[in-house]
């Protein structure tokens, strides 16, 4: 702790040194003969369209540098190539604008640029370019409030980038928040109290008070708003670590677990217990989320794993080209290896298509005579008939498992989208999207540096009669403490992960492009081990019509058991769906069957209640038969 007597300055010679080292970094821009700075009176809009281009191929750009004007436009027309001139004009105002002198005309014309052209630049810029710009208007704003926002949001992120890149010396990777037993009992600088990780509202009043003293500006709201939004989705940073150690802290708390980044803890529980409860001796409607609060991560599988072996970082490097897509250029489809009669099969192209899907692969696994001809009236359905030809044309004998085939053929539709979509996610034809905004706009706000999205699954619930309209979440991915499943499912909730019948992990979308990945059924692949640059899409569920009644579920049992996702492989502590149902067959037959399914699938007011109360429950409008008709006509 600074005493006194002890009035080192961090800086040799104090501020005044550390001043004169700042003004040394701003000399300003100088131009050679033939060389100006932009006019004033410059017309923005021919230069949307325009593309920098790589300026070693223009000889008015390449070396050798004439003047500090022609290295800066060099230097910055290498970076920006690609995007559009517009983009390169704000790069070039904020390189002057940082200068200590600069043409008196460019203040105006940068606040001009974003007045007129704020909607085109924010959808090309990355958080960094996003950053620069806010800085400038930190410096340059017309009014106090793009004066002051424009400067606490600089401090702010000039502060993150210090303090992050130290963390990196600590050997741990900005998404992995420091143990809790390790903290210690010490003054912090500046004689500040420490922030209470389980009740501290230090980082709610930050954000917040940004927020709204942004909204009181039209010109820098857009970008304020923007910028404080990639921050609270993104899962690298402080705030993000400390809702997680808080979250942990509280599930210690309760004695249970929070959606945290960790694997689940792990309970024993077996057959006995279960003696012991007496078992046996664009254009859709918004997804509902008041109730459904999103995963802190959502990417996380819940199969376990080696807790000695730390998971390497495998990053799959996202094409230049691809990392700044805005939402109306952006383009999604969907892949999935179908053995369905045709009637499933068109619910499920019609739901996607309604949504605005750009195209769907669909691969027939067992064709059936008119399917393909049926589907194919839609320009935006590929159907592949995966018969003996088409497997003798791969090359590859066709794989026994069904799961092998997915995979293989989602692969190939991945390698053969590169040209023609931007985004393909691989889910199955019981699976259908629902998202609380368009699909294309929630893509397109995903970081650059991801290329893997993830989509936490959502099970149905089972009607008497109908469509589902009411879906469930798991524990983890609305962030609840495992204990509440017992609440929730009084008789199985110990043995089943998150209450699901199925699958938990969710599915993925992966950006095409990226050489050397493999699409797998819940995973992207890159040199052949799990790309590990994933986002989590908070706005996007998958609803999954896993057992959306009784008969479906009975009738499908036997399938499931023998190969699907009720065979016995979890090591969980948990039984499982695959031992849990095997008990209950063998000791209570179909009765047991029976009370499994009304407990845990069944939508009953008494269920869904007991989800809604822990933030578990998620609603929406669905009815595929009704995309059926507006798309096809009629039902097949």
């Amino acid at each position: 702790m600074s005493t006194s007597n002890d009035r080192r300055p961090t800086w040799p010679g104090g501020i005044a040194a550390l001043l004169t080292q700042m003004e040394g970094r701003r000399d300003p821009i100088d131009y050679a003969p033939g060389e100006a700075p932009p006019p004033a009176d410059l017309d923005f809009a021919p230069l949307a369209a325009q593309i920098v281009t790589d300026p070693y191929d223009d000889p008015a750009e390449a070396p050798p540098f004439r003047s500090s004007h022609h290295r800066k436009r060099h230097a910055l027309r290498r970076e920006l190539t690609g995007q559009s001139e517009l983009v390169f004009l704000n790069a070039l105002l904020i390189a002057h604008l940082r200068k200590r002198t600069f043409p008196d005309h460019l203040p105006a014309l940068f606040l001009r640029l974003w007045r007129e052209q704020g909607d085109h630049l924010l959808t090309r810029f990355d958080p960094r370019w996003l950053v620069s710009s806010v800085t400038t208007f930190g410096d340059h704003g017309e009014t106090p409030t793009q004066r002051s926002v424009g400067l606490a949001l600089t401090v702010l992120f000039g502060t993150m980038k210090l303090y992050e890149s130290e963390r990196l010396f600590s050997g741990l990777p900005p998404d992995r928040p420091f143990p809790a037993d390790r903290r210690l009992n010490t003054h912090l600088p500046m004689q500040m109290d420490a922030y209470s990780i389980a009740s501290g509202g230090l980082d709610v009043n930050m954000i917040g008070r940004l927020w709204t003293e942004a909204e009181a500006d039209p010109l820098i709201r857009p970008l304020a708003h923007r910028l404080l939004d990639l921050l609270i989705h993104d899962d690298r940073t402080l705030f993000r670590r400390l809702m997680t150690m808080r979250a942990r802290k509280a599930g210690k708390a309760e004695g249970g677990r929070t959606g945290d980044d960790e694997e689940p803890t792990q309970m024993a529980h077996d057959a006995e217990s279960l003696r012991g409860r007496g078992v046996a001796d664009n254009t859709r409607p918004a997804v509902e989320t008041g109730t459904a609060r999103m995963a802190s991560d959502a990417g996380a599988s819940p199969e376990p794993s080696d807790k000695s072996k730390a998971r390497p970082d495998n990053p799959a490097p996202v094409p230049v080209d691809r990392r700044q897509i805005p939402a109306d250029r952006l383009r999604w489809g969907l892949v999935a290896t179908i053995r369905a009669p045709l009637p499933e099969i068109a619910r499920f192209a019609a739901h996607h298509l309604a949504l605005g899907a750009e195209a769907l692969h669909i691969y027939l696994d067992a064709p059936e005579p008119g399917t393909q001809t049926f589907l194919e009236r839609h320009p935006k359905l590929h159907v592949t008939a995966c018969d003996a030809a088409y497997w003798q044309a791969s090359g590859k004998p066709r794989p026994e498992a069904h799961q092998l085939r997915q995979a293989m053929n989602a692969t190939r539709c991945l390698r053969e989208t590169t040209e023609t979509l931007d985004w393909l996610a691989h889910v199955d034809v019981d699976e259908f999207l629902l998202p609380q905004r368009p699909v294309a706009a929630i893509l397109a706000d995903v970081s650059p540096r991801h290329a893997v999205a993830r989509i936490a699954p959502a099970e149905a619930l089972a009607p008497e009669t109908g469509w589902p309209s009411h879906f469930k979440l798991t524990h983890h991915h609305a962030r609840q403490p495992k204990a509440v499943l017992q609440d929730i499912y009084p008789t199985f909730g110990a043995h089943l992960y998150g209450g699901f019948l199925s699958h938990t992990s969710g599915k993925i979308f992966a950006r095409t492009g990226i050489p050397d990945t493999r699409l797998g059924i819940h995973t992207l692949k890159y040199n052949g081990l799990e790309a590990t640059n994933r986002a989590r899409l908070d706005t996007l569920r998958l609803a999954h019509l896993h057992a959306p009644s009784w008969q479906h579920f009975r009738d499908h049992l036997a399938f499931r058991q023998e190969k699907g996702s009720y065979r016995p492989r979890s090591q969980r502590v948990e039984m499982g769906q695959a031992n849990l149902i095997a008990f209950l067959l063998e000791e209570e037959g179909e009765a047991g069957l029976r009370l499994l399914f009304d407990e845990v699938c069944a939508d009953t007011p008494e269920l869904r209640a007991r989800l809604a109360a822990h933030d578990m429950l998620l609603s929406a409008d669905f009815d595929p038969d009704a995309e059926v008709r507006r798309i096809f006509g009629a039902l097949p």
